[in-house]
């Protein structure tokens, strides 16, 4: 019998009844919106009625009420009356873009993960040594993992990828300096760490791509529904504070019909046996001898695979190694 998928965002419902379920909705009694797959999806939040932007290379939006911004408004919504900003360069040179700041709120201080790299020395260090470091967890670099990113994309071709926690943006220098894109959105949370991708050139614009520098909360992403077509995150989810909604965020955003998103995180520290052995599930009894998460969560490919597929997008690993794991997610269609 085949599984009767919401139309908007592909998440079953079954998934759907365990989301609302989990935080409590359906208990509170609380009626969710009936969707066009005909039920009640917590994960779509678009108004039928709201009129889209036609610029389809960049489509934003309000990341408070998912208003789509238009010409007119510009960066103000019409409809909760939010302002948002631009942050320039202290030169007009185009190598050095703007910084649209599409965060909801950042005066509050977030988990340990979220800080450390709103720190400008971090953001400093991180292309000088600090990523480099991630080779003792079977990372092989940034060439090569760029480069495996890109023979994923190459199946759908898309014409705007979204590098999500660009960090100072090692990774979408490579994806512009590639020419396989007509826009490269660069994505993050710190500030800092965008303003190094300005100023090391990492985010300047070719003739053949351009580039967008936009701070932004993974797990509330400015982006219309349904409107882009690629999304990279490299070692980024063990970072995010909220990964489920990000894995929502991630579907909600990524066009239904050819959508892609690669990532790679840190594997727990047993996973290495589990792979040797050829079974994970072996040695899942040994997990909870794990630390507790305190800034870094580490994760397990099956757990990976359970929070994007209940966000109705399918998995597949794409490469794993010791603890370093590269996978890609695709909507269904």
């Amino acid at each position: 019998m085949k599984r009767p998928w919401c139309s908007e965002c592909r998440i079953s419902n079954l998934a759907a009844t365990r989301t609302t379920r989990s935080v409590g909705v359906a208990r509170r009694g609380i009626p969710l919106p009936r969707m066009a797959g005909g039920h009640s999806c917590p994960a779509s939040r678009r108004d039928p009625h709201l009129e889209p932007t036609r610029d389809t290379e960049l489509c934003l939006c309000c990341p408070v009420c998912f208003t789509p911004f238009t010409p007119k408004n510009s960066l103000s919504c019409s409809r909760c009356g939010r302002q948002y900003t631009e942050h320039n360069s202290t030169t007009a040179d185009p190598a050095h873009p703007v910084i649209t700041d599409l965060t909801i709120n950042r005066s509050l201080t977030g988990p340990h993960s979220v800080e450390l790299f709103k720190n400008p020395f971090i953001s400093a260090i991180y292309q000088r040594g600090w990523r480099q470091g991630f080779a003792w967890a079977g990372f092989p670099g940034v060439e090569e993992e760029a480069a495996r990113a890109l023979e994923v994309f190459r199946r759908t071709r898309p014409s705007v990828l979204v590098d999500l926690s660009c960090g100072s943006g090692l990774f979408c220098k490579v994806f512009v300096d590639s020419g396989e894109f007509k826009r490269v959105i660069a994505v993050d949370y710190s500030r800092s760490m965008l303003e190094e991708t300005r100023n090391n050139g990492n985010g300047a614009s070719t003739a053949a791509t351009a580039t967008t520098l936009i701070q932004a909360d993974a797990a509330r992403l400015p982006f219309e529904m349904g409107s882009i077509e690629a999304i990279h995150a490299g070692a980024a989810i063990h970072c995010w504070p909220d990964p489920v909604n990000a894995a929502a965020e991630i579907s909600r955003v990524l066009c239904p019909d050819k959508g892609v998103f690669v990532g790679t995180t840190f594997l727990g520290t047993v996973a290495p046996l589990g792979e040797l052995l050829g079974d994970d599930a072996l040695l899942k009894p040994f997990r909870q001898f794990e630390p507790a998460p305190n800034t870094f969560r580490w994760w397990y490919e099956d757990e990976l695979r359970q929070v994007f597929e209940d966000c109705g997008l399918e998995f597949e690993v794409i490469n794993r190694s010791n603890r370093f794991i590269m996978w890609a997610c695709t909507t269904r269609h």
